[in-house]
């Protein structure tokens, strides 16, 4: 025998099957059993003979193949092969019979029977039994693909439900789409295929172009991967934000040959990009807008020094001082101007305390009539439970005018303004679009007026500086940005619902603080101020240090003049005696206010400051501040204070 026809041989050998054995004959099972082990079998069995015996072998065993015999005295092979179809129908079922006629072959065949032997031609059996094995083998191989298929095809059917997008498959040779259920249900066709050409008449005009020139440099360019963004009718004609993304299969001769990818309705991320953009700009704004306020501090500081000295020394009758004081009064409105703007940058100086926004409320409730006008009605509504927040009471007044302002212009025939306050309890989730609050107890103030509404074209831009839809000469554009910089500031959040000849409401939002009793503090341990006492002005803009030596000065103080911190500390070193009161400005080069104040406790810790900005009190390190610009009224009587309730001088 040769190698090849040895080893054709080993492979037949030894082949394990289970066989269930439907038989009343151990003579013929052992004559089926010799043959298949003389084919290369290697069979295990069990013998049955009753329908009760072979219905327990079903249930308790695994079988490869089932042979009966089909003519048995009492079970015969067609009560066999109806017990196999109930329990087992997978298991191959081959008679061996030696009665079994042609027509009753057939017959047994079309109820399910695999195959049959002849008892007198036993050496057919073997290949029979092998090409059973054979075919379960692939039924089963079969099966288990087709149990992935489904699997494949729940999955795939979960992730589109869950993704929600619009999935489409585009055959570039023959330009026609299939798209997914969702698709069809979103922009408007059923599902299945359809022409590519419908689609570009769901992309935007303007962006058709666009999109076309996209995908062609993807094409020529060889990208696997494509995406863009374009603007969608939707079933409902609504024209929609998406984000079409694709991958890119090329023919093997690098032509494009077909495109799967998915659109991406943005519309539900959209509120949050626009915030996200919106407060980016906002912050942009805000540092633009505190910086300018901040150099204007100390030209107006200048102005109005300058404007009071000139004025000090004139007469009112001479005809110089009405136009000198009309530059201070111009100085003056200027200065309003940039409170405002520190304000919008929540950076001008506050003096919260605790309060009741309802008292605030009735407080104003007057003033607010008399802005609004005879023809519009105020409604209060109140909670009497309302909780307490930590504001400066002047800034909630200036906020009820502002919105009491806009709601009369935005009501020119009378109507309503209703003013409510709530507590709320917000959680994460009712955190969405109101960045910068934290989980927690809130007072929320709502303003709603009846009037004409904000047009969706200004929604974006209500709370910018000096943007008005008022007309020119009919307001500055700052009230709205006062409101929303003074909130802010106290780390509030404020928004509004809107739509044209629906009115609008503001609401804001206040944290909640935990009411505490309030102590007086101690009398401090009293220093009568003197003026002939020594003050160290440290300034780096000339025009602020010169009018604020010059009106100390010109009261009796001693003053000596530093343009930054390292001069400053060199005339403290080599000054012989004390140097009552050191007035330094926050921002200078070099050398900080707050790192020069730090330094001079060390060397003089009898020195009282004050520290003096165009920024808010919260940048000064809880020294003592002075707030820009600085008249020289407010300079003499902050310098008084300091020196008079000092508990370091001696």
């Amino acid at each position: 025998m040769s190698e090849r026809a040895r080893a054709d041989c080993d492979e037949l050998t030894d082949i394990p099957v289970r066989i269930l054995y439907v038989e009343d004959s151990d003579d013929d099972v052992f004559l089926v059993l010799r043959q298949l082990r003389r084919a290369g079998f290697s069979p295990t069995y069990t013998r049955v003979d009753t329908p009760s015996a072979m219905r327990q072998a079903l249930s308790s065993g695994s079988w490869d193949v089932i042979l009966s015999d089909y003519t048995m005295p009492q079970f015969s092979g067609r009560a066999a092969l109806a017990l196999r179809n109930e329990i087992a129908r997978h298991i191959p079922f081959i008679a061996v019979s030696g009665t079994i006629g042609e027509d009753t072959a057939v017959e047994a065949m079309k109820n399910g029977m695999s195959n049959y032997v002849v008892k007198g031609s036993l050496a057919r059996l073997a290949p029979a039994i092998r090409r059973e094995l054979v075919e379960a083998a692939n039924r089963k191989a079969q099966q288990e693909v087709e149990a992935e298929l489904a699997e494949a095809r729940e999955r795939l059917s979960i992730v589109l439900k869950a993704t929600n997008d619009a999935i489409y498959d585009w055959d570039l040779k023959t330009d026609r789409v299939w798209q997914s259920n969702v698709a069809g249900e979103r922009f408007g066709r059923p599902s299945g295929d359809l022409d590519r050409g419908w689609w570009t008449t769901r992309i935007h005009p303007s962006d058709l172009e666009r999109v076309r020139s996209s995908l062609s440099d993807a094409f020529a360019e060889r990208q696997s991967k494509w995406s863009t963004e374009y603007r969608a009718r939707r079933a409902n004609e609504e024209w929609v934000h998406v984000l079409d993304r694709a991958f890119i299969i090329y023919d093997v001769t690098g032509k494009p040959a077909r495109c799967i990818g998915s659109v991406l309705d943005l519309t539900e991320f959209r509120p949050l990009e626009i915030q996200l953009q919106q407060n980016q700009k906002m912050e942009a704004v805000s540092q633009l807008a505190g910086g300018i306020a901040h150099e204007f501090n100390n030209i107006l500081t200048a102005v109005l020094g300058y404007s009071d000295i000139l004025m000090s020394r004139l007469s009112p009758e001479d005809a110089l001082f009405r136009d000198v004081k009309l530059i201070h009064e111009a100085g003056e409105r200027a200065a309003s101007l940039t409170r405002l703007f520190l304000n919008f940058s929540g950076k001008q100086a506050a003096f919260p305390v605790e309060m009741n926004l309802n008292t605030a409320v009735e407080d104003m409730s007057p003033a607010l009539h008399g802005i609004a006008g005879a023809d519009t009605n105020l409604v209060l509504i109140l909670d009497p439970d309302l909780g307490r927040v930590k504001f400066d009471p002047f800034q909630i007044e200036q906020i009820l005018v502002n919105l009491g302002t806009n709601a009369r212009d935005a009501m020119p025939h009378g109507g309503t303004i209703t003013i409510k306050s709530l507590n709320v309890e917000l959680s994460a989730t009712d955190l969405k679009g109101k960045p910068g609050l934290r989980p927690g107890p809130y007072a929320v103030l709502t303003f709603t007026d009846t009037g004409c509404g904000i047009d969706p074209l200004a929604r974006d831009h209500v709370f910018e500086p000096f943007f008005s839809t008022k007309g020119v000469g009919k307001g500055t554009g700052l009230g709205l940005s006062y409101v929303y910089g003074v909130v802010k500031q106290n780390h509030g959040h404020v928004e509004f619902d809107s739509a044209p000849g629906k009115g609008t409401t503001f609401r804001i939002y206040l944290p909640q603080i935990e009411s505490k009793a309030l102590r007086a503090p101690a009398p401090p341990k009293a220093h009568e101020s003197i003026e002939s006492d020594t003050i160290l002005v440290v300034e780096d803009d000339d025009r602020v240090l010169e009018v604020v030596a010059r009106v100390l000065r010109a009261k009796g103080y001693e003053v000596l003049e530093a343009k930054n911190g390292s001069e400053a500390l060199s005339l403290i070193t080599r000054a012989e005696k004390p140097i009552h009161l050191m007035l330094t400005d926050l921002v200078m080069p070099t050398m900080g206010g707050i790192d020069l104040a730090k330094r001079v406790e060390t060397l003089r810790p009898e020195t009282r400051i004050v520290i003096m900005s165009g920024y808010n009190d919260r940048d000064s390190g809880g020294h003592e501040f002075l707030s820009k610009p600085i008249s020289p009224e407010t300079l003499l009587r902050k310098v008084r204070e300091a020196l008079s309730f000092s508990q370091k001088a001696g």
